[in-house]
């Protein structure tokens, strides 16, 4: 873990001390408490939530106003999921992308004003950069396009969080953030 002043590597162990200081810049270090998997996961599914009941009927509304050709008709079930490996590329962006968009501004709308999402809030738990501050407008942004595609990607990118030794999602170690607990 780099010291957030000089960039120098530091020892994980030197938080447990009373008054943690760099051994390089010899500057305090601020205690913080990575927010954990479980945490991290709840804040998600109410974030989930929170888009299926917002983004969710407007998605819908621009789908029956455009009323695209269905992707499979007649298909049920494990058809219907089949499917769609099938189907050409835009017409599931046709059906994916008003979500999508909406779901990207509100992660990116949120996380740069509030520094959390809802779900976040509700769990006490907030991003930050590695100063300690809330991220940049463009660190947000970087953020949230690689969850959007690590999401899409089976979310492998958010449950890397599972493995991480920071518990820290792909987003994260790509945007330089830490979703850390709040005080």
């Amino acid at each position: 873990m780099p010291c957030p002043h000089c960039d120098a590597e530091i020892e994980r162990e030197l938080a447990a001390s009373a008054a943690p200081t760099c051994p390089h810049c010899e500057r305090a270090l601020a205690p913080v408490e990575v927010a954990g998997f479980w945490r991290q996961a709840l804040a998600g599914l109410v974030d989930l939530a929170f888009l299926a009941l917002t983004a969710g009927p407007i998605a819908w509304g621009l789908h029956r106003l455009v009323d695209p050709l269905p992707l499979a008709p007649g298909a049920r079930g494990l058809d219907l999921a089949l499917s769609l490996f099938a189907t050409d590329f835009s017409a599931l962006l046709l059906r994916a992308g008003p979500v999508l968009v909406l779901a990207s501004a509100y992660f990116m709308i949120s996380v740069a004003w509030a520094g959390r999402t809802l779900g976040q809030r509700l769990l006490s738990i907030h991003v930050i950069d590695r100063h300690g501050r809330a991220p940049s407008v463009p660190i947000v942004g970087l953020r949230t396009l690689t969850q959007l595609v690590g999401t899409l990607a089976a979310a492998l990118g958010p449950l890397w969080v599972a493995f991480d030794s920071e518990r820290r999602a792909v987003h994260d170690l790509v945007a330089g953030t830490y979703v850390v607990r709040s005080t």
